[in-house]
């Protein structure tokens, strides 16, 4: 490590000329001491990391940041000549710092505070679940926000808050005209490098999701386009999503659409983009959505031997959900649904390999058994339909217009092979 001097002989005379010419100097030497706080190295380098402050040429310059930092943050910033370098810095001095530590630590918890905690935790990624964004944010390193991996694991947990949690979403979504305001998320035990990460992420973040759920249905589509060409570099926009892949651009488009104004319409749209082969069925998986309105959950139950799926409402509300197994034509494997394991789902017929079901608002449970895992239906969804295990098989699910419809004009949105799980 590099030991930083005094460079007195140089600095001193500029340093003590525009101490002494502030109308509170005796205040700042003898009261509160400000002014001697420049002889400390913390004057030149950031406590955070130990990275030097960042210096400006001249007294005039310094002013123009420190004015636009007032600003911005609501609190004086000071500037100074620095007695370990060349230039001038701005910052807080100590009673800037008690102020903004009693504002933030007085201030009512927005759902938009690295603090807020959702009452059910989120489920993000490998790390399991989280109780607050802070717990993400406080472990990354100022060398790591250059990684393209820090910035997705912040897009990664703004997408999961934002879809768990109604209060942080109802929260971005209001005063959508005025930008977020920083000191709401309390950011201050952050290094600034951090800080200023993750501030332009939600702000972009904020910008995309209020587009997306404007966005008339015809808009949509070309939104998931885009997504699409983002993520596999398309060279038209011809939509074939084959293999299963899940891209992030696409998987934020797909997953915000169940907060489109208008999702009723965009559901109906998404269903004629099935049955045109606009769009092609993929093996998803989590919860379902408008893009894809059935998905596989996992393997339910204690003994984790049933398979489970989501099912969007906003597809099926008027119609009915067509299921079929391969397996189930076989003797040993007779079609059935464990109902215990399902949530909001009721059984309308069963023949042959075939069950039919419609939504039941009344069936709907707060959570379900997954292996050793209890899962609150606000992370699975809350429409689940859970079969018994048949083996090696392939499970499908359809659309259907009404019960009289004929098989042929089924329309399916689902398929998931289970020869290899």
């Amino acid at each position: 490590m590099t030991m930083l001097k005094l460079k007195l002989k140089k600095n001193i005379i500029p340093w003590l000329r525009d101490q002494l010419s502030r109308p509170k100097w005796p205040l700042n030497f003898f009261i509160t001491g400000n002014a001697w706080a420049s002889f400390s190295i913390n004057s030149h380098i950031r406590r955070s990391n130990g990275e030097p402050k960042i210096s400006y040429p001249t007294k005039e310059a310094a002013l123009k940041v420190a004015e636009k930092m007032s600003k911005k943050y609501g609190m004086h910033f000071s500037v100074y000549k620095c007695l370990y370098c060349d230039g001038w810095h701005c910052g807080k001095n100590k009673e800037s710092k008690k102020i903004s530590d009693i504002i933030e630590a007085n201030m009512a918890l927005s759902p938009l505070s690295i603090y807020y905690e959702p009452s059910c935790p989120i489920r993000y990624g490998w790390k399991g679940n989280v109780k607050s964004m802070s717990e993400i944010l406080l472990h990354i390193k100022d060398e790591e926000i250059y990684l393209d991996k820090t910035h997705n694991n912040i897009s990664d947990a703004l997408l999961q808050f934002f879809i768990s949690c109604s209060e942080f979403r109802k929260r971005l979504l209001d005063e959508a005209e005025e930008p977020i305001v920083r000191k709401e998320l309390q950011m201050s035990k952050l290094t600034q490098n951090v800080a200023d990460l993750y501030f332009t992420q939600i702000s972009a973040f904020r910008k995309t999701v209020i587009k997306l759920v404007n966005a008339k249905s015809s808009a949509y589509m070309s939104y998931l386009f885009e997504a699409i060409e983002t993520d596999y570099m398309m060279q038209d926009y011809v939509w074939r999503v084959t293999g299963g892949r899940e891209g992030r651009a696409f998987g934020m488009v797909k997953k915000v659409s169940l907060f489109n104004e208008e999702k009723m319409h965009l559901a109906k749209d998404v269903i004629t983009w099935y049955k045109e082969k606009r769009m092609c069925v993929i093996p998803t998986t989590g919860k379902a959505d408008l893009i894809t309105p059935a998905s596989f959950l996992g393997f339910s139950g204690e003994s984790a031997m049933g398979e489970s799926f989501a099912i969007c409402p906003e597809t099926f509300e008027d119609g009915y959900i067509v299921l079929k197994c391969d397996k189930w034509q076989d003797d040993d494997f007779p079609p059935k649904i464990i109902e215990e394991r399902c949530s909001g789902i009721k059984v309308v017929s069963i023949n042959a390999d075939t069950i039919v079901l419609t939504l039941d608002r009344s069936a709907l449970k707060d959570s379900l058994v997954f292996g050793n895992n209890i899962l609150h239906t606000s992370e699975t969804g809350e429409y689940v339909v859970a079969i018994s295990e048949a083996g090696e098989f392939v499970v499908e699910i359809y659309y259907r217009k009404s019960m009289d419809a004929s098989e042929s004009e089924d329309i399916r949105v689902f398929a998931y092979n289970f020869c290899c799980k």
